[in-house]
């Protein structure tokens, strides 16, 4: 395995609190969820797997030559993609050194690839808003519920941009509020105190009052990511997954066998043809690709189709 790879970033714009929780979670939950081999198993073969493969059939080639994947965490996503052919290196950058000493590595090991796919994975100590390397290097950057935790979206998709090559894709797999939500609402949200079996679960302090704003969340309106990718210079394509709550179950069985059935007949042809709205409504869709749980309600396909340079 490559040795770790550091870039330094200034660290001043990030919360404490979200380190510690990030560090945190690392070791007591992912580390231990993905000891278990059937766990890790399912993970390799997630929801986001499937959207991952989805994205690569709409663009119509599969992810190769140099890759990012920025707030990689575990590294799960990056090492699906390393099997690609196609791939020369992918860095796995992910801000807390713990998470990538102690998680990424394990899970690198546990993946027990041939060398020559192993040695394309490159662990990375970085940041998304800092990403040491050259204008125009990148063919692809991967994002899977990361960038929803960007402090200044607009200054990170800058980034993401200047170091894509012309041609090169941003393929995320990520979390948003669809526009109806008011600031009151995304408020509300962010102040939600986790509840004291998730906080047990993750190793937290269960006494701690701990919210979603300390752990760095954020919940974007899919207009605000339409509009900030375009503006830094995206040609952008952009899919909504809808999602129900728990709380839901019975509209989710009719959305299934209504709706649902007709994304499984015609999705593909829609999203091939990055089909996305009807008048002013946009799509809806269906995550009739996966049979796994969804985790996230948006797949971002943003092509950087000529350079220009920001102020």
């Amino acid at each position: 395995m490559n040795e770790i790879v550091y870039w330094n970033f200034d660290k001043s714009h990030l919360k404490n609190s979200a380190i510690q929780m990030r560090e945190t979670a690392a070791i007591n939950y992912e580390l231990k969820l993905l000891s278990d081999n059937k766990k890790f198993k399912a993970m390799n073969n997630d929801y986001c797997v499937d959207a991952i493969k989805m994205a690569e059939r709409i663009i119509g080639t599969k992810i190769s030559g140099t890759v990012v994947e920025v707030g990689a965490g575990s590294g799960v996503y990056s090492c699906s993609v390393a099997k690609n052919s196609g791939i020369e290196k992918i860095y796995a950058v992910e801000y807390s050194e713990k998470t990538v000493k102690e998680l990424m590595t394990f899970v690198i090991k546990k993946n027990n690839f041939v060398p020559e796919i192993e040695n394309k994975i490159f662990p990375t100590v970085g940041s998304f808003d800092e990403i040491k390397l050259p204008d125009n290097s990148v063919d692809f950057i991967i994002d899977v519920g990361s960038l929803h935790h960007s402090e200044d979206r607009e200054r990170t998709f800058k980034e993401l941009y200047r170091v894509l090559k012309i041609g090169g894709f941003l393929i995320g797999i990520d979390r948003c509020s669809y526009n109806t939500k008011t600031n009151a609402d995304l408020q509300n949200k962010l102040d939600r105190v986790y509840s004291k079996t998730y906080k047990l679960d993750r190793g937290y302090n269960t006494e701690e009052k701990l919210t979603r704003r300390m752990n760095s969340e954020h919940d974007p309106l899919l207009a605000e990511w339409e509009y900030l990718l375009i503006k830094v210079g995206f040609k952008l394509t952009l899919f909504w997954i809808y999602s129900f709550g728990t709380d839901k179950k019975l509209l989710r069985i009719l959305y299934k066998f209504t709706v649902g059935i007709f994304f499984k007949i015609f999705g593909g042809f829609l999203m091939y043809r990055k089909i996305t709205q009807l008048g002013n409504m946009k799509i809806p869709f269906y995550p009739f690709f996966s049979k796994n749980q969804q985790m996230m309600n948006m797949i971002i396909i943003a092509e950087k189709k000529e350079y220009i340079a920001m102020p």
